[in-house]
């Protein structure tokens, strides 16, 4: 049975009755008396030993309610650790004459404030210079798309002060806390079978920055499993071709992370690799009352609704559309003209992009 503290108030009345009744008074105890006081103080004390034993209650089986350390410690031991950030990493161009050379470590910047160090640079043909380049801090932020444009700090002798950007990607930031216990739930749900169906879907979710996983037994005739997977935290869901090669390399061989031996797709599986279609579904809504607060609390309750419904080949039912505007925090009515069920095929995934407000 769940856990249910007495309110202060509780607390209190409960320490003055049985002062009254140990004083063998009929009546309560008058309005100004030292009976009183002693009872608020008692009370104010049990209080607060309640307020430890409902902490230690959402412990003890890590929920949204537990504390940030207590998921990542439990996770851990039992084999999922939290995810830690990733710095991008890539390639850059150089225009540059003929005899020039690029030093390593010369830092570079981007429009967005980002700084990157040069950890290889070739040495020039056809007026170029090729450099691969690293991000000083971890995190998504530091990743950029091909022909973004870096400066370099300090400018080098017959080198262009800018570079064109060919890749760089990789930056993922620290797993969310939500994140890693949905994988928690997953590893005490579906334990490790050494290449079930469930251990693709973990073996992809361990990789950085990615956060869903679906697999399929016999996709491509017998010891074929097919694979697909997205990332959540990144611009664009849809993974480039270097997460999949990284997904793919991870699932061949790794080292476990709960023991470090090395683990992977059983001998005679092949993996193939998918890329989903988005099915985007944009929702007209009309908000009582329309604020900034309540079009954040519905879209925080579509993205969570996405995230627990929305898979290939999945039909995300209109009740549940219903309840999770209908009940997001502030909203007290709305309408919105969806009216029916939203289906997708078993290459898609069902997104909700940003409501239309109507007003």
């Amino acid at each position: 049975m769940p856990y249910n503290p007495p309110t202060l108030a509780e607390s209190i009345q409960q320490i003055e009755g049985d002062i009254s009744l140990e004083l063998g008074l009929n009546a309560h105890l008058p309005v100004v008396c030292a009976e009183r006081a002693i009872a608020f103080s008692v009370g104010a004390a049990k209080r607060d030993l309640h307020d430890q034993l409902q902490w230690l209650a959402k412990q003890i089986v890590p929920t949204a309610e537990s504390d940030d350390s207590t998921i990542e410690t439990r996770a851990a031991y039992e084999g999922v650790p939290r995810k830690l950030p990733q710095k991008a990493k890539g390639h850059a161009t150089f225009t540059v004459s003929d005899n020039a050379q690029l030093p390593l470590d010369s830092v570079l910047t981007a429009a967005n404030g980002s700084r990157y160090l040069v950890t290889f640079a070739t040495l020039p043909e056809d007026s170029r210079i090729i450099a691969a380049i690293e991000a000083e801090q971890a995190g998504k932020v530091g990743n950029l798309n091909a022909d973004d444009v870096l400066t370099l700090v300090s400018p080098v002798p017959g080198i262009h002060n800018q570079a064109t950007v060919r890749t760089l990607e990789g930056g993922a930031d620290i797993e969310p806390i939500a994140e890693l216990l949905r994988r928690l739930w997953f590893r005490k749900q579906y334990p490790p079978m050494g290449g079930a169906l469930h251990d693709y879907r973990a073996w992809a979710t361990e990789v950085p920055s990615v956060t869903r996983a679906w697999a399929y037994d016999a996709w491509q005739g017998g010891s074929t499993v097919g694979l697909t997977f997205v990332c959540d935290g990144n611009d664009d869901l849809l993974p480039s071709a270097a997460k999949i090669q990284e997904v793919k390399d991870y699932i061949y061989r790794h080292s476990d992370p709960a023991t470090g031996v090395e683990v992977g797709r059983p001998a005679g599986i092949e993996t193939v690799l998918f890329t989903l279609r988005i099915k985007p579904v944009q929702l007209a809504i009309t908000l009582t009352p329309d604020t900034a607060e309540t079009r954040a609390a519905v879209v925080a309750q579509l993205t969570e609704l996405e995230r627990q419904f929305a898979s290939p080949g999945s039909r995300i039912l209109l009740s549940q559309v219903r309840t999770a505007i209908g009940t997001a925090s502030g909203v007290m009515d709305y309408a919105t003209p969806l009216a029916s069920d939203i289906i997708s095929q078993s290459d898609e995934l069902i997104t909700f992009e940003a409501p239309q407000w109507i007003e």
